[in-house]
């Protein structure tokens, strides 16, 4: 167990996962205190790790990026499961997917906050510029999927 040197409110479990396997992560109640004096309530949480190959692989090779980028992996519904930022091309690979939908979107972070951002009227900033790759992606169990991405100029 370490802290998140990017966050505060993190902390890394690090442990090499068995297939197939029942585990339990369990905290007494006042156990962790956070930034704040806080401590936890009790925390019990039992899962069980699936086998490798009930899930898929994504990767997608990139093209025209420009320095500062956001690519974001969408479920079909468009909620965000994970978001990198992506300053050149090259290959991101996308592991342990669940079978199913999913969508891509690359925003074009031209402040370099990380965020989209939707213009100012007053000054004249246009909202920054959102790419959605051309069709959804269906993954399937025990796929690994590679596809070219060529963003517009």
């Amino acid at each position: 167990v370490r802290l998140d040197t990017g966050s505060l409110f993190r902390v890394i479990i690090s442990y090499a996962p068995e297939e197939e396997t029942y585990y339990r992560l369990f905290f007494a109640d006042s156990v962790l205190t956070d930034i704040y004096g806080k401590v936890n309530d009790t925390l019990d949480v039992k899962f069980k790790t699936r086998a490798l190959s009930s899930y898929s692989t994504l990767n997608i090779n990139l093209s025209n990026v420009r320095p500062a980028m956001v690519l974001q992996l969408l479920t079909e519904k468009e909620e965000v499961l994970e978001e990198r930022l992506v300053a050149a091309d090259g290959r991101q690979r996308y592991e342990f997917l669940n079978p199913g939908k999913y969508k891509l979107k690359m925003i074009d972070d031209r402040n370099m906050n990380g965020l989209w951002d939707t213009g100012d009227y007053l000054k004249k900033i246009q909202p920054e510029r959102v790419y959605y790759f051309d069709q959804p992606i269906e993954l399937r169990t025990n796929w690994e999927m590679e596809f070219n991405w060529k963003l517009a100029d």
